[in-house]
């Protein structure tokens, strides 16, 4: 047992381990696991990191049984093998400050944390932005996590990074059972979803140079889920509603969030559909459509909705009547 496990799930990322290890090797905060998990490459990233890690017992390095596919299964199959007292995630082409987790834990341990979220700077090229919560989020005020979702339904607290950018008990995890959402795109911001949803002593905090998210991913980059399989996603948001419903969330800003999110990624996917093929388009029209269908149900969905832009509001309409055609 560690203070922190870092978790770190990779797939043909050869070209980044090297940097990467060299970051991990080097941190400040001394009492670490790092497991790496291989899903299932097809390059020489698993031979690369083994070689690198060689003789470092605080690194672990597993391939990932066949049954397990996609970074969110990947990281629960070692989620569930860990008793570390802190965990947090780490994609392969993604790098730390040196000093990143010793100020995050020990945050954790001062203030009693269950979830400590933290900004980000994206690395593009050689251009570094460091991105920043907006004005109307919270910044190091300790709350229930169930207050972000109020009333910042543009905040980046639940960007597609941040799921990263954050440390997490892991008995708070375990506790209620809070783990990833298995072979989708935008499993990390489910996960926020869920931890959000439980902690009682939730914090924001901005650390500069602390998590850097390399916005350079490629084709050949894409995990083993696969494009044509992105439409997995709606049978997960599908599962989160479900989720939410059983677990009486009656709050209004909840739902608002979700719905929010879940037409902003609707537009995603759909936008991303000349990657699709024609059966796999349809299929993904068909479960947004049902999806949205769902979400009507949820309170205020139609006043929610009023506020989307004019594209969305008619993109909304279409999954809701079905007015779709394959182009």
């Amino acid at each position: 047992m560690a203070k922190l496990g870092i978790i770190v799930c990779f797939y043909n990322d050869e070209e980044y381990l090297s940097s990467l290890w060299e970051c991990l090797s080097n941190l400040q905060l001394k009492d670490v696991n790092i497991y790496f998990i291989n899903d299932h490459s097809s390059d020489q990233s698993y031979s690369r990191i083994s070689a690198l890690t060689k003789g470092h017992t605080y690194a672990h390095v597993y391939t990932a049984p066949s049954n397990i596919k996609g970074p969110g299964e990947a990281r629960n199959f070692i989620l569930d093998q860990i008793d570390d007292e802190y965990v947090c995630f780490l994609d392969a082409d993604d790098f730390v400050g040196w000093d990143f987790y010793q100020k995050t834990t020990t945050i954790m341990d001062n203030l009693k944390l269950e979830v400590l979220r933290t900004d980000w700077t994206v690395v593009n090229g050689k251009r570094r932005t460091h991105s920043k919560y907006e004005s109307n989020v919270p910044i190091n005020t300790i709350q229930k996590g169930i207050e972000y979702f109020k009333p910042y339904n543009k905040s980046t607290a639940f960007d597609r990074a941040a799921g990263c950018c954050g440390i997490y008990q892991k008995k708070f995890l375990d506790k209620f059972n809070i783990r990833f959402s298995s072979r989708i795109t935008g499993e990390d911001r489910l996960f926020v979803f869920k931890c959000f949803l439980f902690s009682e002593r939730c914090m924001i905090t901005s650390v500069e140079n602390g998590y850097f998210y390399r916005q350079e991913a490629t084709k050949s980059r894409l995990t083993t889920v696969g494009d044509k399989k992105q439409n997995e996603y709606f049978i997960v948001m599908k599962e989160i509603v479900d989720f939410y419903i059983k677990s009486n969330i009656n709050d209004i800003n909840v739902w608002r969030k979700l719905i929010h999110q879940s037409v902003a990624l609707f537009n995603l996917h759909i936008n991303r559909s000349q990657r699709l093929t024609k059966s796999a388009y349809l299929d993904l029209w068909h479960k947004a459509s049902s999806l949205v269908k769902l979400l009507e149900n949820c309170p205020e969905f139609h006043y929610v909705v009023n506020g989307l832009s004019k594209e969305r509001k008619e993109f909304v309409k279409k999954l809701l009547h079905g007015e779709f055609i394959y182009d």
